[in-house]
């Protein structure tokens, strides 16, 4: 629940993050503005949905008519990947110091590591996701809104995220989940893996979302979280959006 600063508190103590510090640091530093004056359009949005949902596409559309930039976190950390792996080798003297050709190797065994991760759809650390988000953001086009696809993906970057936004005045935060059967979700994933586009188990895979989604919506009840039957059609669908959005 976030329904009260001391909740927010407690989460952060409970999750070891020094996420009040932190947004002071940033707004030292002149990297986010604790108070902006700007008027903002949004919708500041965390968007959520199970295969099948249609989550992408309701994404593209939301950002299209609210014209706010759509954030897939999976396509952040791709970008930075294969940006960090143009550079092979050591830049710097030919012959670097043992230390920091070390330090180097290291760097790139941690990059091939999450990308398998990122690959195989499997949990990456909290530390490498929020400094992704937390540079996406800092970007000038999300400072009226924007779109969230695949973040947060922990109870531990959901208070990040709420520390970021609190640094920039921001506490119009909304949360949607696209809902839909697990009979549509199996049925989508079945789709998926005889494309060869998703594998594993529809079961399997379905229980992890289930399980990595519950937490977050437990967080998130309240004011700021709306479900939306995405079973409907894509217009009945987008209709309910715009009604949450209130557009």
């Amino acid at each position: 629940m976030r329904n009260s600063l001391n909740g927010f508190m407690a989460g952060a103590r409970q999750t070891g993050l020094l996420v009040l510090p932190l947004a002071l640091l940033l707004s030292m530093f002149g990297l986010v503005n604790v108070a902006v004056a700007e008027e903002r359009s949004g919708p500041f949005l965390v968007l959520y949905g199970a295969p099948g949902s249609e989550k992408s596409a309701n994404a593209s559309y939301i950002s299209e008519k609210y014209a706010v930039p759509h954030i897939d976190i999976s396509v952040i950390l791709q970008e930075q990947i294969a940006e960090a792996i143009e550079f092979k080798s050591a830049p710097g003297s030919k012959k670097p110091g043992i230390r920091y050709t070390n330090a180097w190797n290291e760097r790139n065994k941690h990059i091939q590591a999450v990308l398998k991760k990122l690959k195989n759809g499997e949990l990456i650390s909290d530390n490498v996701v929020n400094t992704a988000v937390l540079a996406r953001l800092l970007e000038d086009d999300c400072k009226n809104g924007f779109v969230l696809d695949g973040y947060p993906g922990s109870v531990e970057q959901a208070v990040f995220l709420d520390a970021l936004l609190m640094s920039r005045d921001i506490d119009s935060l909304q949360v949607i989940l696209l809902d839909v059967t697990d009979e549509i979700a199996l049925n989508k994933l079945a789709e998926l893996g005889k494309k060869g586009i998703r594998k594993g188990v529809p079961d399997q895979i379905l229980a992890v979302f289930r399980s990595r989604v519950t937490p977050l919506l437990e967080y998130y009840d309240g004011d700021s979280l709306q479900v939306v039957d995405a079973s409907q059609g894509q217009p009945a669908v987008q209709a309910d959006i715009d009604s949450v959005l209130g557009k």
